[in-house]
């Protein structure tokens, strides 16, 4: 698998490339994510131009499964001819993050597909710019994971799939002056060089705000072994064939442009990154094109079999809110997924002071969802009836228990009565069954 990224600086691209774009070594699955891709075509769009250019880049014998625009940000993602068969449940979405989270400006777009039973995403994105807009870019990067809508709406894009592909101009940048970080470049490419450069990257934000939390938790990166990407001056290299660092808006070179992953537990040992370099061939744009290669494994479609009911101990939760209003109140249920399962499930049982660890975490993804409404979200039930499992969710199908009507409005109804307690639920009025009490 490729997963590139590159920033055209709104300039036409070279005639060929190949130089990013391996000519020899051929991938079963490409995903190519561009950033600034505006420029002066004849006769056609620049996005219609982009995307026939990485087409022809990629060879023959590739079929295109998801080509997405948003605004001057692009992303084309395609598969060998002999695979496509195996490809399944595709879908594409963007996020715009820019003024008022509506300009396009800022922001990604999003593609994620099965191949078999391996349930992928991919997200290239534009993040806020400058060195002091930090905490702008974690908070773009929350809105992206908040909104992008691909696999399940009670899961946020990171807990999705089993594996997650995030690239794109990130605009992290490295926090030293601009003097030091040119003379560390500048020196010969020995031992000690590169002792430097690793020294500039602990100054990078992107992995402090990773330690700290902030944005990208639990995502994973190659190392980096390569020259920062950013901002240089455009078909111009000194004397050692080097690109120059441009002087014009006086920006420190850093790694703006990354490829990041991040893989559900259990999945990690299905993944494993090959590669992860730069091409300072390409020199049309201030920003130099990145790419990795992964190898994945790719789970087989199971034999059919009569589903057999499946329970899940959860032993102690332990969780923490960092934002609660004062004298707010609120209830937490335990969503999570895993692939015994056929879409998320939730406890139902409102969570108090509990520990959770999980007994057998092999697959097993969750989160804590703060629920302000009626607890409805109960366990899957096999139906003989039907011949498959039924969520018990009141309301979620005509094969599914109604809600009684006092209980479905019980706050528009305790609204108009002045009331403020919320009547107390039986779980045996509405013909559902809850999961297992959590200990």
């Amino acid at each position: 698998m490729w997963v590139g990224t590159w920033n055209l600086g709104n300039a036409a691209p070279p005639s060929s490339l190949h130089p990013w774009i391996s000519s020899t070594t051929k991938y079963d699955l490409y995903a190519v994510s561009v950033q600034e891709c505006e420029y002066e075509t004849q006769g056609t769009t620049s996005e219609a131009s982009w995307f026939d250019a990485v087409r022809q880049a990629v060879g023959e014998g590739y079929v295109t499964v998801a080509a997405v625009s948003l605004l001057v940000m692009r992303m084309l993602v395609l598969v060998r001819r002999e695979h496509y068969h195996k490809i399944t449940n595709i879908k594409r979405d963007t996020v715009p993050t820019g003024m008022a989270n509506v300009i396009g400006n800022k922001g990604a777009v999003v593609v994620s597909l099965s191949v078999n039973e391996t349930h992928l995403c991919f997200i290239g994105c534009h993040l806020a710019p400058h060195m002091e807009q930090c905490a702008n870019r974690n908070q773009h990067y929350r809105e992206i994971v908040s909104r992008a809508n691909t696999r399940w709406r009670s899961f946020d894009v990171t807990n999705s799939h089993h594996h997650l592909f995030w690239c794109g101009d990130l605009n992290y940048r490295v926090e030293m002056q601009r003097s030091i970080v040119l003379d560390v470049l500048q020196q010969p490419e020995a031992d000690e060089y590169w002792d430097l450069v690793q020294m500039l990257q602990a100054l990078d934000q992107l992995p402090n705000e990773q330690a700290a939390n902030n944005a990208f938790v639990g995502f994973q990166e190659g190392v980096i072994t390569f020259r920062p990407t950013y901002r240089f001056n455009r078909n111009e290299v000194n004397d050692r064939g080097y690109r120059t660092f441009s002087a014009e808006k006086m920006r420190v070179p850093a790694w703006c442009d990354r490829v990041l992953w991040k893989s559900l537990p259990g999945s990690n040992n299905g993944i494993t990154q090959t590669a992860y370099d730069s091409c300072d061939v390409i020199m049309t744009s201030d920003h130099s094109p990145v790419f990795a290669t992964f190898l994945v494994e790719s789970y087989l479609p199971s034999l059919p079999h009569e589903p057999v009911p499946t329970i899940i101990r959860l032993a102690s939760v332990e969780f923490k809110s960092k934002q609660q209003r004062k004298g707010a109140k609120c209830e937490y249920v335990l969503h999570f997924f895993c692939p015994c399962v056929e879409s998320p499930l939730d406890t139902g049982v409102a969570l108090r002071k509990v520990r959770m660890t999980c007994e057998s975490g092999a697959g097993l993804s969750m989160s804590l969802v703060r629920s302000l409404g009626p607890r409805s979200s109960i366990e899957r039930q096999w139906r003989p009836d039907l011949g498959r499992f039924a969520s018990a969710r009141p309301g979620a199908g005509h094969d599914q228990p109604r809600v009684p009507r006092g209980a479905a409005h019980w706050r528009h109804s305790a609204r108009q009565r002045g009331q403020r307690r919320r009547p107390r639920l039986d779980p045996a009025r509405l013909g559902v069954r809850r999961l297992g009490p959590l200990q």
